[in-house]
């Protein structure tokens, strides 16, 4: 159940969260029942998983609740003032590591993609990978990443979307293909 602090944007979002899972679920099912290799089902079994988990987040207020935590932390150890000088170093390394394993990740599967339905299985994956450096990026709330995510082009939520979108539009493509195969 949702707590009361939940805005009506993150109940929208944990919306479509669920209906990327449902997408996510019907290309299991499609891998399965089509015989496709075990990297495929297990692949959308664990991008559905990431879309629950993500939607759970939102429902509960993780992300606020996390910031407040954190904050609360710093002040009972008297460093707020100078969460800067550790805020910095985390968000770069949350996006060396995140743009580490895409590119990595993606690299290694293009290699061994062949065929549509592999590069939307690799699309998927990229497309969590993004949620979940999103989420890190959030969570550390960097004034500067602030600024970029939640300012007048309101990146957090064209990435999120964008990132959402992404992976429901392989879903619904992988079945296609996997279906549509002689």
């Amino acid at each position: 159940m949702a707590n009361a602090a939940t805005s009506i944007l993150s109940l929208i979002a944990a919306s479509f969260y669920l209906v990327v899972l449902a997408g996510c679920m019907a290309a299991y099912i499609a891998a399965r029942r089509f015989s496709q290799p075990s990297s495929h089902w297990r692949t959308w079994a664990l991008v559905a998983i990431g879309f629950l988990v993500l939607a759970l987040l939102r429902l509960v207020g993780f992300e606020d609740a996390a910031r407040e935590a954190l904050r609360h932390l710093l002040a009972l150890e008297g460093s707020y003032d100078n969460r800067r000088s550790f805020q910095r170093p985390v968000a770069a390394g949350i996006l060396a590591v995140a743009s580490a394993m895409v590119a990595l990740g993606l690299m290694r599967q293009w290699q061994l993609a062949r065929g549509r339905r592999n590069v939307a299985v690799v699309i998927a994956l990229a497309g969590l990978t993004v949620m979940v450096a999103m989420l890190g990026l959030r969570l550390v709330s960097l004034h500067q990443i602030d600024m970029l995510l939640y300012g007048p082009l309101k990146l957090n939520w064209v990435m999120d979307l964008g990132a959402s979108v992404t992976v429901l539009g392989a879903a619904v493509m992988y079945v296609r293909y996997v279906s549509q195969r002689p």
